[in-house]
């Protein structure tokens, strides 16, 4: 009778054992999904910035004919909306911890200077060949000049911008290395 009551007990917690085991199975496989989707987006947001700092490095350096540029301008676009796509995931996956500002700055702000530079550049460009302009607004023009192709153009090793977008993609990957252990 005893080893019956001691057999039950046994048996019971063994149960009790088994159920606690299945919790907390399901638990951890609850967030290992969770976390593989946090990795596999960390890992092609990590790739698709890396592609866009490269189509843009690319957009800064090769000279490009005005139709080629537009063209090769709507394909960084494209990356960029890629990229935004996964950042948007990320963001939702933590919960809102993440965000992609450095130095008040997202990559959407890099890619507005390059498009203000570019625009500023054509309108400074016509009005250099101004006639009426005097010596004092052709050097200011050209000094304006010489600032944008420091963003656009730039291949010194004084490439601050170059340097800066660099600089995003490292904090990106330190801000992101956490979701890839």
């Amino acid at each position: 009778m005893f080893i019956n009551y001691l057999k039950d007990i046994i048996e019971l917690l063994l149960h009790i054992g088994t159920l606690l085991i299945a919790i907390f199975g399901l638990g951890l496989w609850r967030k290992q999904l969770k976390g593989g989707d946090l990795y596999s987006y960390t890992k092609e947001a990590l790739s698709d910035l890396r592609k866009l700092i490269n189509m843009i490095d690319i957009y800064r350096y090769i000279y490009f004919p005005e139709a080629e540029k537009r063209k090769y301008w709507n394909k960084i676009s494209k990356q960029y909306s890629t990229y935004e796509k996964k950042l948007i995931l990320l963001k939702i996956l933590s919960k809102d911890k993440f965000n992609d500002y450095f130095n008040e700055k997202c990559m959407k702000d890099y890619l507005t200077l390059i498009l203000k530079s570019e625009y500023k550049k054509q309108y400074l460009t016509i009005e250099a060949q101004n006639i009426s302009l005097n010596n004092e607004e052709r050097k200011e023009i050209g000094d304006r000049l010489i600032e944008i192709d420091n963003i656009l153009k730039n291949r010194d090793k004084d490439d601050k911008f170059g340097i800066e977008l660099e600089n995003y993609y490292n904090e990106m990957l330190e801000r992101l290395k956490i979701n890839l252990k």
